[in-house]
């Protein structure tokens, strides 16, 4: 066994391994971004999850969960912002579009003339919040049919990550980790159950992952990986710390806005529920997984990781 670990780690070492592509969700929920380069921040990528749209009574966070048509939401951001490396000289905005209708929310935080609002994402609520004004209020309050408000996370604000897995990391409006990565040969062991299965394959955007890798040579070898660095400009190094538990946003057609059935969580609990990915936990034995959250050290934020960059595994769990 100690062999063919060691045979394992040294050829997931060696191989030929690259960012597939690279993912922003300036508004969560709503449709990303694909950048050719990210810059790290301590929360997760430069304007990732950085806004969200929450119930004007509860200021409760609203998604795909409940409002499927919020995927329809398409979102840009000027190329120079996303990897500028100080953040008080980033200029223009955030545009957003759905059908006929678009809306510009200003990059730079405006200080005077906007209220200020708590936010709550799950169990976490964060305190002044930008609320983003009525134009931008009445935007999403026309595509979900109730009333609610956009506002912008409060960087004044610590939202800890889950402390049983990374009890140092930060993150903003995400669900909970500040980054997601996931392999394209995940993704092929997906498409090829659901095909077997007489379903229609799905694309990477069902699954809303930050960092996409490949060359990895199998599905879900990331469940070995401890540790992987992107070598870009200045090396970037994540640490993945949680398998992540998918939820029905998966099921949502993140062109129509409109959920599909079962698919592809059927297909996943199949091939690679926690017990068959052997997690050796309990109440994970019947949740299907897909990808990993990660984390990085403070020392990493400021890099920017780009595609078609090499990456290398720099440890795994099979590691002592």
């Amino acid at each position: 066994l100690f062999v063919c670990l060691f045979v394992c780690l040294f050829v997931w070492k060696r191989r030929r391994m690259s960012v597939h592509s690279v993912h922003i969700y300036p508004i969560k929920s709503c449709g990303g971004i694909s950048a050719r380069q990210a810059l790290v921040e301590r929360n997760g990528f430069r304007f990732d999850r950085k806004w969200m749209v929450v119930d004007e009574e509860k200021n409760r966070m609203v998604t795909q969960r409940k409002c499927p048509e919020l995927a329809r939401v398409r979102t840009a951001l000027p190329v120079e912002a996303l990897t500028i490396s100080d953040p008080t000289a980033v200029r223009g905005a955030l545009t957003v579009s759905v059908d006929d209708r678009t809306l510009e929310v200003p990059l730079e935080e405006r200080v005077w003339g906007l209220a200020r609002r708590k936010a709550t994402v799950w169990s976490f609520t964060a305190e002044g919040c930008l609320d983003e004004g009525d134009e931008a209020a009445d935007f999403f309050t026309k595509l979900v049919k109730f009333p609610c408000r956009l506002v912008r996370f409060n960087e004044d604000c610590t939202r800890r990550t889950e402390e049983g897995f990374a009890p140092r990391g930060q993150t903003a409006f995400s669900d909970g980790f500040p980054f997601l990565v996931a392999t394209r040969e995940s993704l092929d062991a997906v498409n090829d159950q659901l095909e077997l299965q007489g379903d229609e394959k799905v694309p990477m955007d069902r699954f809303r992952a930050n960092v996409v890798l490949q060359g990895l040579g199998e599905p879900f070898v990331e469940d070995r990986i401890k540790q992987i660095q992107i070598e870009s400009a200045e090396p970037t190094i994540f640490d993945l710390v949680k398998p992540c538990s998918r939820c029905t946003v998966t099921t949502v057609d993140q062109e129509a806005g409109q959920g599909t059935g079962r698919q592809p969580l059927q297909a996943l609990t199949t091939i690679h529920s926690g017990k068959k990915a052997e997690y050796g936990r309990k109440e994970w034995d019947r949740v299907p997984f897909f990808g990993w959250n990660g984390v990085v050290d403070p020392s990493m934020i400021g890099r920017v990781v780009s595609v078609d960059s090499a990456a290398r595994v720099m440890s795994t769990r099979d590691e002592k």
